[in-house]
């Protein structure tokens, strides 16, 4: 037991030792936020300031007492003839602490908090440009990469940006002159009247928890890949190869565990991109609501299907493989344990690429998706490496490992069949986002109900594909599984019967897009319009900040607003307004503008919606509920995903109070 707790705790350690320091980088806020700011003096000169907030237990790299080491912070304005500059710039900093760095060997100064940098500088051309560029790196328990953000300040309206994607907004904006509409100021609605006393936001997302779901879902991803045939029979054959070309059992154990160490680390660093850089606020929303990307993802899922069906077989390039395996024959010790991981890594996307593909496509779409990606791939790299750690340990559990036969070829169509259901959820979010009209909901369930007796008649031997064999002896195990998939069919079959499925909760497009007339009440998607309706009604208004593709939306119209108590209070007493955050139908042309939080152009009813949402509550995900005045004053706190019936209406209860308290 003791040797199995200190393999654990080295592959966890390992595993979260970078990501806790980067856990900053998920969701909106980064170490250090940079602002460039103009005062004009007077008429041929200004004040150029550039700060950097600094997160707190943060710190950048002022100065140093040798060669090598961290990164310093620098900065410098281009030569140019549009501008002189005055003087040498003037910097300020909150907190300087001047240390010895034992990781680099020398002495160093660190500055916390914030500093400033401040240049007057004489203009020449008011229709040119103040450019140029700082460098910096940020640390905590670790470095992250070092960073250089452009600058520039346009002189003609004295406009500021840094960082890439916004001064390549700025020229954007100068050289098409396509935005035509002004940048909206949205309301500010204070601070909540009564916090409630109670956990009516409960519900509100807790990053920590769905990351370490994720991280769950990711390890349960590498459980289901070791029982592929891609995977499962190289364990035996890779601990044997090391215990025995060993003659001390501690030296093959221990290049067993590197080994396992350098699977994780490698679906690791695949995910550490996507962490690194800085993507503008609602990137990774937007690629996954995208109906082109969806329709995209429902292609590759499918081709992702059909070779697990055994139709053909997607591999990567046999090349990659041969050149890893060279190199680990070559290079032997450290390195070429390593590049064998790579291999199997390579060699095994036939049957672990639909499961990284799954995980890539369910956790990107959400706020903080680049850390979640950072958790699930890691999760599924500690899974997919700690067997090949525990049964080098344990060679002798090895004799009791069930043999490599036609089971893993069940295990891979069971994981098509479950590519298709999945397959159809992205063709769903375009068909939603679109309104095409094509996957209604009665389609959905009976595409998937066609997909669970297609999954139970192969479980029974009816069905077979190229790689089984014929003759098959059904196990109980199959027959258990096939009984278990008639039984969910069963269950899908109650939908068409207006039973609410919430176990699928999230999957179906919602209720109301229907082929029938459901007589259900179309939603108000105005915010003006809501406004109106509440002052004449004289109720608070329910911001409902929704998605066509959202999971978490619909779980809680589908859980939570079909309780009597709620639904109630959702048709009485408040005026609900959905404001759909992946909308894709077109803003006005005299409409569009360039959103400085979201750092693009707003052209679509969608990305207005999620500017909104951003700009007055700080956020980019859904779902999110805000109860407020007519007269435009917030409630109480908003309330995002819950599963808690009581958690919700005791929010609305605490805002309506609130609301007739004040009357």
């Amino acid at each position: 037991m003791t040797r199995i707790l200190s393999v654990l705790n080295f592959f966890i350690v390992f595993a979260f030792l970078p990501v806790s320091g980067l856990a900053q980088l998920g969701g909106f806020e980064k170490p250090v936020q940079w602002e460039v700011s103009v005062d004009q003096l007077n008429k041929d000169s200004l004040s150029v300031e550039i700060t950097a907030a600094i997160e707190d237990d943060w710190y950048m790299y002022l100065s140093k007492s040798g060669d090598g080491g961290p990164i310093l912070l620098s900065y410098n304005f281009d030569d140019s003839q549009d501008y002189e500059l005055i003087g040498s710039p003037q910097t300020s900093s909150a907190v300087e602490k001047a240390v010895y760095e034992e990781a680099f060997k020398m002495d160093v100064v660190k500055v916390f908090q914030n500093y400033s940098i401040l240049q007057n500088i004489t203009t020449l051309n008011t229709d040119g440009e103040i450019t140029g560029s700082l460098t910096y790196q940020t640390c905590k328990e670790v470095c992250l990469p070092p960073q250089t953000l452009p600058f520039v300040i346009r002189l003609n309206d004295l406009q500021t940006a840094i960082g890439e994607s916004n001064v390549a907004a700025i020229s954007a904006n100068k050289q098409t002159n396509v935005i035509k509409g002004e940048a909206i100021n949205w309301p500010d609605y204070g601070e909540p009247i009564n916090d409630c006393k109670n956990d009516a936001t409960a519900g509100s997302s807790d990053d920590t928890t769905s990351n370490w779901s994720v991280f769950l879902l990711g390890v349960l991803g590498g459980l289901v890949a070791i029982l592929t045939p891609c995977v499962f029979p190289m364990i035996p054959l890779t601990v044997t190869f090391f215990t025995k070309r060993n003659e001390e059992r501690s030296k093959g154990v221990f290049e067993a565990i590197l080994y396992g160490f350098s699977i994780f680390l490698i679906y690791f660093l695949l995910a550490l991109p996507f962490l690194v850089f800085q993507l503008p606020k609602d990137t990774l929303y937007r690629i996954a609501t995208s109906p082109f990307l969806n329709v995209l993802f429902f292609v590759i899922f499918i081709l992702f299907a059909l070779s697990l069906f055994g139709y053909f077989e997607l591999t990567l390039p046999s090349k990659w493989a041969n050149k890893t395996d060279k190199v680990s024959n070559n290079k032997g010790g450290i390195v070429g344990i390593f590049f064998m991981a790579i291999t199997l890594a390579i060699v095994s996307f036939s049957c672990t690429g639909p499961i990284l593909g799954s995980l890539m496509a369910g956790t990107i779409a959400t706020e903080g998706g680049q850390l979640k990606l950072v958790y699930g791939m890691s999760g599924f790299g500690v899974a997919l490496g700690l067997p090949f750690a525990l049964f080098a340990l344990f060679p002798g559990v090895l004799k009791k490992l069930p043999k490599s036969g036609s089971w893993m070829n069940t295990v891979k169509v069971v994981l098509a069949f479950v590519e298709v259901a999945l397959a159809l959820k992205f063709l769903s979010n375009a068909d939603l986002v679109q309104q095409w009209g094509v996957i209604k909901y009665e389609v959905f369930l009976a595409v998937w109900l066609a997909i669970t007796i297609g999954l139970a008649l192969y479980l029974f031997g009816f069905i077979r594909f190229p790689h089984d064999l014929k003759n098959q002896k059904i196990g109980w195990g199959r027959k258990l599984i096939g009984v278990a998939s008639l039984i969910f069919a069963g269950y899908i079959t109650t939908g068409f019967m207006g039973n609410h499925l919430n176990i699928l909760s999230g999957f179906p497009p919602p209720k109301h897009y229907s082929i029938f007339d459901t007589g259900v009440e179309e939603a108000i998607t105005d915010l003006d319009r809501g406004f109106e309706i509440a002052k004449s009604e004289n109720k608070p208004v329910l911001i409902d900040f929704t998605g066509w593709t959202c999971v978490n939306c619909r779980k809680v119209e589908e859980n939570i607003w079909t309780n009597e108590e709620v639904e109630s209070i959702l048709k009485n007493d408040v005026v609900l307004v959905s404001l759909y955050a992946d909308e894709s139908r077109k803003l006005p042309e005299e409409e569009v503008y360039y959103s400085s939080n979201l750092d693009k152009t707003i052209d679509t009813e969608g990305e207005k919606w999620t500017d909104f949402e951003a700009s007055t509550f700080g956020k980019i995900s859904q779902p999110l509920y805000a109860l407020v005045t007519p007269e435009g004053q917030l409630l109480n706190a908003p309330i995002a995903f819950t599963n808690s019936v009581q958690d919700y209406k005791d929010f609305l209860e605490c805002g309506i109070f609130t609301y007739r308290d004040g009357l």
